[in-house]
């Protein structure tokens, strides 16, 4: 949570260097806010977009998008926008009918999670205001919810904002809570959400990572993009468990199984089929690709010109691009040569 006694890169730097993960950052809440408590309000907010542009020279640019909230949420929309992309089997669970469609991304009671405060009133999360409780805990640890009342204030709620809902482009890609606007919510049509998207596609800071696809006429091109050398190497934070590691086990497949919708099971996808779910046991499978098929253990030693380099246990681990290819030579041999 920014505000006025922390600063983003502060906060950054203690994830990073104490748990090595990248905090999820917001902003204070105004939902509940008295007016006569606004000016204390105003005082301690920090607008986080403002602050990630002030901080954008001392972070780095993966860290930058992970923390930049517009690109989180332009992410969910286009996600929300292609057809079969699910996050949880809930969502897999709902068919969303317009004729029936809850406006916004507010939760339905009891459909997500629960919040006990100190008081004992019960919420639908942490960051709803206090006027705003499903019930409470009465004298006997009993939850206590009155039904009846909570159904006609959240369709008096939904009813609301229904009207603005129908004319948004966003209808079924809203990231807005109703709680934490106090009930107000301006539509977003089809050109703010074509500027949006202009915005951020026509900024290199924000899309200057490509993923190449070999074609198999354009080996030149993918080795470009994908070459590297010892500052690479060298600049990677490798422990000594790490170092011995790549000596014997191939990080990006061991431990993994991938099974295609005809039932075939692959330990890396470009290489033969090691059985099938339906004829075949998992322990089995496992038992075969520990002693016979070993791509779990496909390691820098095995290929060439990989295996006759010094540097090979410092390299990164084989990669399915890197056997589809069927090119292991991305670094610069030569000049490695020398040193």
């Amino acid at each position: 949570m920014l505000h006025d006694k922390n600063s983003l890169l502060d906060v950054l730097e203690f994830m990073k260097s104490n748990f090595d993960k990248i905090p999820k950052l917001s902003e204070l809440s105004q939902a509940s806010l008295l007016s006569s408590t606004r000016h204390i309000y105003n005082k301690m907010k920090k607008n986080l977009i403002e602050e990630l542009v002030k901080s954008k020279n001392f972070i780095d640019r993966k860290d930058y998008l992970l923390l930049d909230p517009r690109i989180d949420s332009l992410k969910k929309k286009i996600s929300l926008l292609v057809s079969n992309t699910y996050n949880n089997l809930g969502e897999l669970l709902d068919i969303i009918d317009s004729s029936s469609y809850i406006p916004t991304i507010s939760c339905t009671p009891f459909s997500f999670k629960l919040f006990v405060s100190a008081d004992s009133k019960i919420h639908l999360c942490e960051k709803i205001g206090y006027k705003y409780p499903l019930g409470y805990i009465d004298i006997n640890n009993i939850p206590q919810f009155d039904f009846e009342s909570l159904a006609i204030n959240y369709n008096k709620y939904y009813k609301t904002i229904a009207c603005e809902c129908l004319k948004c482009y966003n209808i079924y890609t809203c990231s807005t809570c109703l709680f934490e606007r106090n009930f107000k919510c301006k539509k977003f049509s089809k050109e703010d959400y074509t500027k949006q998207l202009e915005y951020y596609t026509k900024n290199d800071y924000y899309f200057s990572y490509y993923y190449p696809y070999f074609t198999g006429y354009n080996k030149d091109f993918c080795i470009n993009q994908l070459k590297f050398d010892l500052l690479d190497i060298f600049s990677q934070e490798l422990d000594e468990n790490s170092i011995f590691s790549r000596q014997l086990i191939n990080s990006n497949f061991y431990g993994r199984l991938s099974i295609f919708p005809n039932g075939e099971i692959f330990s890396c996808i470009n290489k033969v089929t090691l059985g099938n779910i339906s004829s075949n046991s998992i322990k089995n499978i496992i038992l075969e690709e520990m002693t016979e098929n070993r791509n779990w253990f496909l390691t820098r030693k095995s290929v060439s010109p990989c295996s006759s380099c010094k540097y090979n246990i410092l390299c990164p681990s084989i990669s399915d691009f890197e056997i589809f290819m069927n090119y292991f030579s991305f670094c610069n041999l030569q000049s490695w040569s020398r040193l």
